[in-house]
């Protein structure tokens, strides 16, 4: 932010440096929370998931209350990385609850579940094409009654939204697509996601007063994590995702899902409105963070 030009780590960037770090995965990070907004996305699970072997994230807009203290006094000899995992989702899901009750989403993934959800939504996506073109409206259906993530237009989730709750997706799909292999893939995605890969989960829907202004979120369909769907092919960053801004969509038939249901990105994307940096909204109170060394 202070550089003035834009500057930000890309999911490519954020892989490579995991991957120097943990001499190509040969050392694994045990726990990364990536305490930001949004960043709760299968693809990004898939995306670190060689080198690490919990990931904890939000699928909405995050809290800037920073509990790394308690996270801290949690942590002993014999505390196992899923242990601390699961209880830094607690204590954050604790703090924004007693906090007036904000509403939130948290979750701890088992990274070591991956594979299987991703080998999951692979067979969804593929059972999606060949449905295609019966199982258009079906799909649309779906996508509206999913469980969005504000990830653009900030404080306010709806249809422009671009980011799913992927089991809640899968539960909507089986509902309006008459094919069976759908609905057989879609709840094999369900069992995949809850069975292997959500660890921990916390979620609260609830108002917040941001600014003076009083925001409501939705969160009842979260389970933990999201998946990148967007509403048209008319959406900032749409071109881009097909291009493989995360692995996943170069190991996967998502991408090639979305370019057959939304067709091929519009030829002046790069001009289309940013959704720009998600907010980071402020519990009410000030702390200052000093450093101190024990010996």
């Amino acid at each position: 932010d202070s550089s003035g030009e834009g500057e930000l780590l890309t999911p490519a960037e954020v892989r490579e440096a995991l991957r120097q770090a943990t001499n190509d995965g040969a050392e694994p990070l045990e726990v990364l929370h990536m305490d930001a907004c949004l960043m709760g996305l299968l693809e990004q699970a898939y995306q670190v998931s060689p080198y690490v072997g919990y990931l904890i994230a939000s699928e909405n807009l995050a809290w800037s209350v920073f509990p790394y203290a308690d996270y801290a006094r949690g942590v002993g000899t014999a505390t196992s990385p899923d242990v601390l995992a699961s209880n830094i989702v607690l204590s954050y899901s604790t703090r924004l609850s007693n906090a007036e009750g904000y509403p939130h989403t948290i979750a701890a993934l088992d990274l070591g579940g991956v594979p299987t959800a991703t080998a999951a939504v692979d067979d969804l996506a593929t059972a999606l094409i060949a449905a295609l073109p019966t199982a258009q409206d079906g799909i649309g259906q779906a996508w509206m009654a999913t469980q969005h993530f504000d990830s653009r237009d900030y404080y306010a989730i709806d249809e422009q939204d671009e980011y799913l709750d992927l089991v809640d997706l899968a539960g909507h799909l089986a509902d309006a697509v008459t094919d069976t292999t759908v609905v057989s893939a879609a709840v094999a995605v369900q069992r995949a996601v809850a069975d292997h890969l959500v660890l921990k989960e916390r979620h609260l829907s609830g108002e917040a007063v941001i600014g003076g202004t009083t925001h409501q979120w939705t969160l009842n369909g979260a389970h933990g994590v999201a998946l990148y769907f967007p509403p048209d092919n008319n959406v900032w960053g749409y071109g881009e995702y097909l291009a493989h801004t995360f692995r996943f969509t170069e190991h996967t038939a998502w991408g090639e899902f979305l370019l057959v249901y939304l067709g091929e990105a519009t030829q002046d994307w790069d001009d289309l409105p940013k959704p720009g940096r998600p907010p980071v909204p402020e519990v009410e109170g000030h702390r200052v963070f000093l450093p101190v060394v024990l010996r």
